[in-house]
């Protein structure tokens, strides 16, 4: 019996010493735990801590980070001599190029035409008294003249003397001298050539706009300002015309419409049920900072904490159901579309006259009736994002002045203020871009034809300029690696404006929302949802913008030209059609 009891408490004596090293374990992680709390800082830290230090510090670092910038290490690549000797040689290049592009253009005609063209010329060639301004108005062609000189030629050279050497003079008498080009231009373009001329004068205001001082490109967009205008209005009463084609052209397979119409109505429950977690989202914690700080409803509180959460799920379920139905018939209406249509075109194409085939472009046909299903879905979506952008945002507009008409108020100043101002930091970030260091992009071209032209290889070799032609290369890179770091630098120094524009909405949004929360205007939770609902509404209403650009520039055009086709009838007799099909 003693050996058994022996045995019996022979385990738990063997342990004991285990579990009292354990014990000490515990006791010395609990102090260093102790310990490292009391040294540790508490993160995050406080409020009025951050806010005393915190932005004292912020201060300090803003201002050694721009005494830093400011020892810019590329001011002295210039003071190189050699250097400085390349670059005055490529300037002269540019700036013969434009000059023998302007000697080529008859000024004195030009500027009779385009009389507000005076004031930005100082070479020569004008009529200097009346005299001669009557005899270049005799030679002077009534319609507009059709120069040997393009507008695009002349303002690809004077971009490119710009480039070299910002604010160059002889630079922005190029661009007036193709802003009146392009004015003559725009008034001679053939119909079918118009939107192309539109659209190469909406570039050349962009690049005008980048190259010149506010001023000047205003002066300048004066120049071709009238001849653009009307050249838009005949376009704008075109597009009305293409629109009236296109409606006749879906209205040929309006078979397809009522998948269209079902698509449109999963559309509008998207847009209604899209913010809908963020609003039982805000219920949630309404409920439970009533769950705290009640002491009559608990209960009550729970129930209803449990009833919002079933809620999200159930709309979540809505929302995942609404958009794979609207995929599927999306998906149906418009293969059933496109197949018709290319069938359509096609046997359109075949029933042509030999006449008209030999005169079109075939493989423009053929890319355009392959593309089909691409421009199709452009316009087919379309009604549905619509919808879905014009429920989201009246859903947006009605909880959010439900929650607070103030808040809402606020959100619909500041949702628009902050995408001006972004775009107005963008267009900064490009001026600044424009800088005074030469931009010699175009250059690596020339550096690398002498090595992917055979003749170039040869001329190379023979007069052995191998050195030559390496120290070319060397010195672009240089420049192009400072000029590319400097716009790095306006990168780096702009990124943080445009992020603090960007959180500075939910910031507001806090701080308005929060004054209106304490006066018991609203509750807490709903500040959690307003800024997600209101960012989501007008995200929507852009996109839908967008793709109604995008219809309109990409897809109008190539279904109105289906349209002409479908409707287009060949000269081709019934009786040739009889014999044919008796031949056949």
């Amino acid at each position: 019996m003693a050996s058994m009891a022996s045995v019996s408490w022979a385990p738990p004596l063997a342990l004991a010493p285990a579990l009292l090293l354990v014990q000490r374990w515990r006791l010395w992680l609990r102090k260093l735990r102790a310990k490292a709390v009391a040294v540790w800082p508490t993160w995050p830290p406080p409020p009025e801590l951050l806010l005393r230090k915190g932005f004292a510090v912020s201060l300090l670092a803003a201002l050694l980070l721009l005494l830093w910038v400011a020892r810019s290490p590329g001011k002295n690549f210039l003071e190189d001599e050699e250097m400085l000797a390349w670059v005055r040689k490529e300037q002269e290049k540019r700036r013969s190029k434009l000059e023998d592009l302007l000697q080529q253009i008859p000024v004195s005609r030009l500027a009779q035409q385009v009389p507000p063209l005076r004031p930005f010329l100082t070479s020569g060639g004008l009529p200097v008294n009346d005299r001669e301004a009557e005899e270049a108005a005799k030679e002077a062609v009534v319609v507009a003249a059709k120069f040997q000189i393009t507008a695009n030629s002349v303002s690809e050279a004077a971009e490119d003397l710009a480039k070299a050497q910002p604010g160059a003079a002889l630079a922005a008498e190029g661009l007036a001298c193709a802003a009146a080009l392009a004015a003559l231009e725009l008034k001679s373009a053939p119909e079918e050539a118009l939107q192309q001329r539109v659209a190469e004068a909406e570039e050349f205001t962009m690049l005008v706009q980048s190259r010149l001082s506010r001023g000047r490109a205003r002066d300048v967009w004066r120049l071709y300002a009238e001849p653009l205008a009307s050249a838009e209005r005949i376009l704008r009463q075109r597009r009305l015309e293409q629109w009236r084609c296109v409606a006749r052209l879906l209205w040929r397979f309006k078979t397809t419409l009522p998948f269209v119409a079902l698509s449109s109505v999963l559309s509008m429950v998207l847009g209604a049920f899209s913010a809908m977690r963020y609003h039982y989202q805000a219920s949630v914690i309404n409920l439970a900072k009533e769950a705290v700080t009640s002491s009559s409803g608990p209960a009550r509180a729970k129930h209803g904490m449990q009833e919002a959460i079933g809620a999200m799920v159930v709309s979540e379920m809505i929302l995942q159901l609404a958009e794979f139905a609207r995929g599927r018939l999306t998906l149906r209406g418009k293969t059933k579309v496109v197949q018709e249509l290319k069938v359509a075109l096609f046997g359109a194409l075949l029933r042509q006259d030999l006449e008209y085939l030999e005169q079109c472009d075939l493989w423009q046909l053929r890319s355009l009736i392959g593309s089909c299903g691409t421009t199709i879905s452009q316009v087919v979506d379309f009604p549905a994002t619509l919808l879905e952008a014009a429920v989201r945002l009246f859903t947006a507009v009605l909880a959010l002045g439900r929650q607070n008409g103030r808040l809402a108020a606020f959100l619909g100043v500041m949702l628009p203020a902050r995408f001006l101002l972004s775009q107005a930091l963008q267009h900064c970030e490009e001026r600044l871009e424009q800088s005074a260091l030469p931009d010699f992009k175009g250059q690596i071209n020339s550096c690398w034809s002498c090595l992917v032209q055979p003749a170039s290889l040869r001329t190379m070799r023979a007069f052995a300029r191998e050195p030559h032609e390496l120290k070319t290369f060397t010195r672009f890179l240089q420049v192009h690696e400072e000029l590319q770091q400097r716009k790095i630098l306006i990168f780096r120094l702009m990124q943080p404006l445009q992020a603090l524009l960007e959180h500075a909405l939910e910031i507001g949004t806090l701080w308005y929302g929060g004054r209106l929360a304490l006066r018991g205007d609203m509750d807490f939770g709903e500040l959690s949802s307003a800024v997600l609902v209101a960012t989501g509404a007008f995200d929507g209403a852009r996109f839908a913008q967008a793709a109604a650009a995008n219809v309109s520039r990409q897809a109008l055009g190539p279904l109105a030209q289906m349209a002409q086709l479908l409707a287009r009838r060949p000269r081709i007799g019934a009786r040739s059609a009889k014999l044919l099909g008796g031949a056949a």
